[in-house]
């Protein structure tokens, strides 16, 4: 299934299931999105108050954007021819997590201005870490053990402000 805003809400459900049925504290759930999967992600933190934090791996700013991208598609009516766009740029201001966003900065399909634009509208306390000459699919293997680290010093600095 192609995820769009109204798919969403299966993933509300999924967090849900895990704060009712698990016992997990909302405080203490993450949402992380990757690529396409960072405008569910994004529409979803913004609708949810109260989570631990959002984690976006080489978000766009909108579908649309990263169509626009990739050089032979700006030919075409990008905007008409999308049902979903994901305004990843416009909801950031409604998400009221911490949040953090990497990028690479040689990824050419969702490119490391996208992420800054992302960060410049947000209003919750964030990061962005920018991980030098990773591209769009290897951004984990380039960015190594110094990726990690950024992401596990990310959740155990929102999950130990909560034992506080």
């Amino acid at each position: 299934m192609v995820p769009d805003e109204l798919t969403v809400d299966e993933d509300a459900a999924a967090l849900n299931h895990l704060r009712r049925k698990q016992g997990v504290p909302v405080d203490q759930a993450f949402l992380l999105g990757r690529s396409i999967g960072s405008g569910p992600a994004t529409y979803l933190a913004a609708r949810y108050t109260g989570l631990a934090g959002l984690i976006l791996e080489s978000p766009f700013t909108s579908i649309d954007d990263a169509a626009r991208a990739i050089g032979y598609l700006r030919i075409y009516p990008i905007g008409l021819m999308l049902r979903t766009h994901f305004a990843n740029v416009s909801q950031i201001a409604s998400v009221r997590a911490p949040w953090l966003v990497v990028a690479g900065t040689s990824d050419t399909l969702t490119p490391a201005w996208m992420a800054e634009e992302i960060v410049a509208r947000a209003n919750a306390p964030g990061q962005l870490y920018l991980v030098p000459d990773a591209g769009h699919d290897d951004l984990v293997d380039v960015g190594g053990n110094a990726l990690t680290e950024e992401l596990r010093n990310f959740i155990s600095d929102r999950l130990h402000l909560l034992k506080r």
